[in-house]
């Protein structure tokens, strides 16, 4: 968000904005540009409001970039380069520098922020007004007083996390996990550049109805779930796994759209309950879900999905046509597809020489009840949201 002063300009006969500060970004946050630049909004005798064209020169010495450590505080701030004359000689200014305590307060004598830059501690925004220096940064939902490492709001997601006291900040353990918007613990055990691809990731799968359903269902479920940047089980490597007995979601070192999206399937199906009631398990039903799932995910969201043998045929078809609503998915010819693909899979994994249970347990006929959940959860969250904009 760019911070804008204004007033007006008598020689433009109109409003004067000047540019204070704008967000440099990649694929996260790398600093301000404090640019000073001049818009003018100008105001002609017929009322048309438009907006006049700013002219943006180059000018050395306006960004501030920012190197953060694994937990994304900002421990220096420097400016682009400085020139002495004809470009000669380069200086890049030093403007910042902070080593923090676990919890965020300023360690004495070990830090420098001489002009004033706004973001420290967890990346957040520091609220010098409030406490004094250095001493409160806000998180969005709530303050974060860094010197008791509380803050002085309850945890709206409080619930999720019963062991911990509400207005504790990251679960008393700052030196592994961050609390990035106030609400929620990150306890991925993620290291700050996983992090930025694994929220890269989402944002691209969020523009699915579908993946934003279900993903917002776990976000919301009362179980915390783990997500390890590993594709290792039992020291073998896997495409992606989920572990329905510790909630952990391996989304594999790439951080691949295809495989979170799956993974992350699976854990939903495991909260909402489907197959709770089904003994055997029907693993070969769960994954073939999975794999369905996750190729409407795909072709809602505009990625790319690897291909499968012929077991998918008829499913992808309808897929490529269009997604089923929930009314199709559970009609009848929809189910003889879905029991004709798992059918297909386990004996397409056969030939494979697969001999895990996920690929090749008998098939107990169960009904796809996380797809048709799933497809009926997207489409009333999405009348709602229409509702609500009107």
């Amino acid at each position: 968000m760019s911070i804008y002063s204004h007033g007006d300009n008598p020689n433009t006969m109109g409003k004067e904005f000047t540019v204070v500060e704008q967000p440099i970004y990649g694929s996260s946050r790398l600093g301000t540009l404090s640019t000073g630049a001049k818009i003018y909004l100008n105001i002609p005798e017929d009322r048309t409001m438009t907006a006049s064209a700013p002219v943006y020169n180059r000018v050395i010495g306006q960004k501030n970039y920012e190197l953060t450590d694994h937990l994304g505080n900002v421990r220096v701030v420097f400016t682009d380069y400085l020139t002495t004359t004809n470009f000669t000689l380069f200086n890049a200014k030093l403007r910042t520098v902070n080593d923090y305590y676990a919890f965020g307060m300023q360690m004495p004598g070990r830090g420098y922020n001489g002009e004033g830059y706004r973001w420290g501690y967890g990346g957040h925004e520091r609220l010098d007004e409030v406490k004094g220096a250095g001493n409160t940064v806000d998180m969005g939902d709530r303050w974060l007083d860094v010197r008791l490492g509380r803050t002085p709001k309850m945890d709206a997601k409080a619930g999720k996390y019963p062991s911990l006291s509400p207005y504790s900040y990251a679960a008393n353990n700052p030196i592994i996990y961050i609390d990035p918007d106030g609400k929620e613990i990150d306890i991925s055990n993620l290291t700050a550049e996983q992090l930025t691809k694994y929220n890269a990731a989402i944002e691209v799968l969020s523009s699915s109805k579908l993946f934003s359903y279900y993903y917002q269902q776990l976000v919301e479920s009362s179980t915390v779930y783990t997500i390890k940047g590993s594709n290792e089980v039992n020291g073998k490597q896997v495409g992606g796994y989920f572990n329905p007995k510790n909630n952990e979601v391996g989304v594999g070192e790439s951080f691949s759209g295809y495989v979170m999206a799956q993974e992350l399937f699976h854990a939903f199906q495991k909260d909402g309950g489907f197959y709770e009631g089904s003994n055997p398990k029907p693993l070969s039903t769960i994954e073939t879900e999975g794999d369905i799932m996750t190729v409407y995910v795909m072709l809602e969201s505009g990625s790319s999905f690897p291909t499968y043998g012929e077991w998918m045929s008829d499913i992808l078809n309808q897929a490529f046509k269009s997604i089923p609503s929930s009314v199709q998915v559970g009609g009848e010819e929809y189910q003889k597809m879905f029991q004709k693909a798992v059918d297909d899979r386990i004996q397409y994994y056969k030939e494979q020489g697969m001999d895990t249970p996920t690929y090749t347990a008998p098939n107990t006929g169960e009904k796809p009840k996380a797809i048709e959940a799933t497809i009926k959860g997207a489409d009333l969250s999405s009348n709602s949201n229409d509702t609500e904009k009107k």
